[in-house]
C-alpha cells in the first residue's frame, strides 16, 4: 500500500489524511476519560474509536512505534469503565474502537496489553450483550439496531481465544441485523432519512468487512435487496440528476 501511493491519488489522499489525524493533536490529548454528556457515554466512545483507528493505521502504515505506544494508553480505561447503565449503542461504539486496535495491532501488542483489551472486550461486549437479552435494540429495525449488532461483530478478533464469540454471539447478531436490513429494499434508501442512512450503512460496512476478513464471507448479508443500490442512494438525495 505504501509503495503505491504516488500511482494511486485516491488512496494517497486517504492515507495522508489518516496520518495527519494521528499527528500531534492525538499525542497532546489527555487519555480517554469517563466524562458523560448527560446520561450518555457516546462522545467518549467516539473519541476512543477515532484515536484507535488513526493510531493503529499510522503504526501499520509507517512502522513507527510512537503510534503503537500512543495507542497502548488509549483503550485501557475502557476496561475500568462502569457501563452497565448506559445504552448499548454507546458501549458498542467503544467496543468497536477497542476491537480495531486489538485486531490491527495484535502481533505487536505486549502480552499484558493484549490481555487487558481482551478482558475489556469480553466484559463490555460478550458479557454485556448476553446480560441485556430482552432489550429493544437487539431486533430493532432502526439504524441503532445495526450499529449495536454490527459493533459487536467487529469484535470477531476475540474469537481466536474465545470461540464462544463466533459460535454463539455473532450468529445472533447476524440474525438480529436481518430485521433492519429489510429496510434497504427496494432501492437502497433508508426510511429514517439521510443522516441515519449514513450511520446505518457505515456500521453495516464495518460488520460485513469484519465477517469477510475473519470468516471468509459476509454470511449472506450482502444479498439483501437494496444493498447493491444503496451506494448510489446519497447521490439521489443530493441531486435530482
Amino acid at each position: 500500500m505504501n509503495s503505491n501511493n504516488s500511482a494511486n491519488p485516491t488512496p494517497y489522499s486517504i492515507n495522508t489524511s489518516a496520518l495527519a489525524s494521528a499527528g500531534p493533536t492525538l499525542f497532546d490529548q489527555a487519555h480517554v476519560e469517563r466524562v458523560l454528556t448527560g446520561p450518555r457515554l457516546l462522545s467518549v466512545s467516539r473519541e476512543l474509536l477515532i484515536r484507535s483507528y488513526c493510531l493503529s493505521f499510522a503504526y501499520r502504515f509507517t512502522g513507527d512505534r510512537k503510534y503503537l505506544t500512543a495507542h497502548s494508553t488509549t483503550p485501557k480505561p475502557f476496561v475500568l469503565f462502569r457501563i452497565g447503565t448506559f445504552l448499548f449503542l454507546d458501549v458498542a461504539e467503544m467496543l468497536h474502537g477497542v476491537a480495531i486496535g486489538y485486531d490491527w495491532l495484535y502481533a505487536d501488542l505486549s502480552k499484558a496489553d493484549r490481555e487487558i483489551l481482551r478482558e475489556g472486550m469480553k466484559k463490555h461486549g460478550l458479557h454485556e450483550y448476553e446480560k441485556r437479552s430482552g432489550e429493544w435494540w437487539k431486533q430493532s429495525r432502526k439504524q441503532s439496531g445495526i450499529r449495536c449488532n454490527a459493533g459487536l461483530i467487529v469484535g470477531l478478533g476475540l474469537a481466536e481465544t474465545d470461540p464462544t464469540y463466533a459460535q454463539e454471539l455473532v450468529p445472533r447478531a447476524i440474525s438480529n441485523l436481518s430485521v433492519a436490513l429489510k429496510n434497504y429494499a427496494p432501492d437502497g434508501l433508508w426510511y429514517e432519512g439521510p443522516a441515519y442512512w449514513s450511520y446505518a450503512t457505515e456500521y453495516l460496512s464495518y460488520g460485513m468487512a469484519a465477517l469477510e476478513s475473519s470468516l471468509g464471507n459476509m454470511q449472506g448479508l450482502e444479498q439483501y435487496p437494496g444493498l447493491r443500490e444503496t451506494g448510489l442512494a446519497s447521490d439521489g438525495l443530493r441531486s435530482p440528476n
